[in-house]
């Protein structure tokens, strides 16, 4: 038993939070002295405690914080230990510049970091095995063709449903013959002639029973090909992630961190690699990008403060909750005229459909203009706009006009419910827009989708080589390092 608990049982009065702590450690039998330093100590301790953590807080490397300075604003949170069973460990969140670590180690503490630095210097990012980029991945593609066809009705299938759609038919003509043969008195050869058709309609029933039975073993087998298919997505999916470069390079960093300096000077960070350079998945979202998050994430972020404390509808604060990235996948649900509607909100990507596509196109952009105002009008878009089909009847347009200005919102069906695609105006920017130094200048619209699929693979080919030629300019260093050192040893010697 220890001072404190000696003092709970022996002091006298009530303990509450105006007790001192000090008193307590006396009652204990502990110096008066010594009882006030350790009291002091605790109550720095649960300050300390309560004020909000960030990375260098964690890790000290100074040489770390003076390559990145911004990696001290970065705040640390300590994440729910549970979710380190379903492989969560750590993410960071760019638009809160939060990072939240699950498992409270320094592998993970350098893994996410290292995805950090990734953001900041403009490398292949990492992500997750739900990251929609691995969907436009061409080995996701083959498994989605395979489950599809596995779905397919096969044509033995087909042949034996035909083959059942016509003997039900042929039973139920001979059913209704067998009744009008049957209708009053019969002589005997009449009744045999009954029998004989019973005894045809008995057997064209065997071949219905024993078809539906085949039918049924087909469906069966396809059945459990099927989930055998759906089983292995989850596979597939995680063998990508882990081919995303920003990852092998994330796993990498843990690894070489626990070598020695020596060892890392003698090996090249591409012979550490876990995957090799020519299987690896780069997503390249944030290439020339040379700051703290990307430029959506900085228009989510200013979202969220311009709508910090205004007030909401509810239909609202869902829509402003996904635009802003602090929530994904939110129903949004208004009444029509012509009934209830519920669209998900969903982020979706840059390049891709949701609310970070249309931050991407058309936030403060030169065409189909959308501000941080506008945003919160999608509600009322979605509850009084003229609506019609589009993409052939798999998906919805949303049409409204205000002061002058003509706001769509894009739906699509996917799942059986409404997604949300994409949010433009038909208003022009007031004041011309120039494109950055991080920014590719702005093609035609009819140009830019073909224009961005030409150029972005490109670019990633351009950064594979990049890579290859430092990895081969450190090899000759090593290889020079080697050479001279034998020599600068005996230029040593002469030289005393």
């Amino acid at each position: 038993m220890n001072a404190f608990e000696k003092g709970a049982l022996a002091y006298n009065e009530n303990i509450d939070e105006n007790t001192d702590m000090a008193d307590i450690y006396v009652a204990g039998g502990m110096d008066r002295k010594k009882a006030e330093r350790m009291a002091f100590l605790e109550e720095k301790e649960r300050n300390l405690s309560k004020q909000p953590k960030h990375i260098d807080d964690y890790l000290s490397n100074k040489q770390l914080f003076d390559a990145y300075p911004e990696l001290k604003k970065v705040v640390v949170v300590e994440g729910d230990g549970d979710f380190v069973f379903t492989g969560k460990l750590g993410s960071y969140n760019p638009v809160t510049n939060t990072l939240t670590l699950n498992d409270i180690s320094q592998d993970v503490l350098i893994h996410e970091v290292q995805h950090i630095i990734q953001r900041i210097e403009g490398f292949a990012k990492g992500g997750n095995p739900n990251s929609p980029e691995l969907k436009d991945n061409r080995e996701y593609k083959k498994w989605k063709e395979q489950l599809d066809s596995m779905r397919s009705v096969s044509e033995r299938e087909t042949n034996l449903y035909e083959q059942l759609q016509y003997f039900i038919g042929e039973a139920e003509k001979l059913d209704n013959v067998i009744e009008e043969m049957s209708n009053g008195l019969k002589t005997a050869n009449e009744m045999s002639a009954i029998e004989e058709k019973k005894k045809e309609l008995f057997e064209i029933e065997k071949s219905i029973t024993d078809i539906s039975n085949e039918i049924e073993e087909e469906r069966t087998k396809r059945g459990e090909k099927v989930s055998a298919m759906l089983g292995a997505e989850k596979s597939v999916l995680q063998r990508l992630y882990n081919n995303l470069s920003g990852e092998v390079e994330a796993r990498n960093t843990q690894k070489r961190m626990k070598m020695t300096a020596e060892e890392r000077m003698a090996s090249l960070a591409e012979e550490t690699e876990d995957v090799a350079r020519k299987d690896q998945i780069f997503i390249m979202d944030n290439l020339g990008e040379s700051h703290m998050g990307t430029k959506v994430d900085k228009r989510m972020q200013s979202i969220g403060e311009y709508y910090k404390d205004k007030k909401l509808s509810d239909e609202q604060k869902v829509v402003i909750d996904v635009f802003s990235g602090n929530k994904d996948n939110q129903p949004l649900s208004v009444t029509r005229a012509d009934g209830k509607r519920t669209i998900i909100m969903r982020q979706g990507t840059e390049n891709k459909a949701g609310t970070k596509h249309s931050l991407f196109r058309h936030y403060e952009t030169n065409s189909g203009v959308i501000t941080a105002e506008d945003i919160a009008l999608i509600p009322q878009i979605v509850q009084k706009g003229n609506i019609r089909k589009v993409k052939g009847g798999k998906g919805f347009e949303y049409v409204w006009n205000k002061d002058g200005v003509r706001y769509k919102v894009y739906t699509e069906i996917k799942d059986r419910q409404e997604i949300f695609c994409d949010f433009y105006s038909n208003k022009k920017a007031t004041i011309p827009v120039r494109p950055s130094q991080t920014e590719m200048p702005k093609m035609g619209t009819r140009n830019q989708a073909h224009g961005q699929k030409v150029l972005l693979p490109i670019m990633m080919q351009i950064y594979a080589i990049l890579r290859t030629i430092q990895s081969l300019m450190k090899k000759i260093c090593i290889a020079l390092r080697k050479i001279l050192k034998p020599r600068l040893k005996i230029l040593s010697i002469e030289h005393r």
